[in-house]
């Protein structure tokens, strides 16, 4: 298919997993949080203000003793 396709194919199916209890998150090849589900945003206590890092979001958790243990 055309990028252009892939494109719509991409959100639609990032729409359809938002309500997903399934916690998913994507990051970018930095490592950086740049798109989470509620299930996610939930099991790591915390939100997308920003983009966090994978180890930002490791310290958060141990720092608060929410999340992910």
């Amino acid at each position: 298919p055309s990028t252009r396709m892939n494109k719509l194919l991409d959100s639609q199916l990032l729409a359809a997993l938002q309500d997903s209890p399934v916690g998913w998150g994507l990051f970018d090849p930095q490592e950086r949080l740049v798109s989470a589900n509620p299930a996610f945003l939930e099991a790591f206590a915390t939100t997308l203000d920003g983009t966090p890092s994978w180890e930002a979001l490791m310290r958060r958790c141990h720092a608060t003793k929410q999340g992910l243990k």
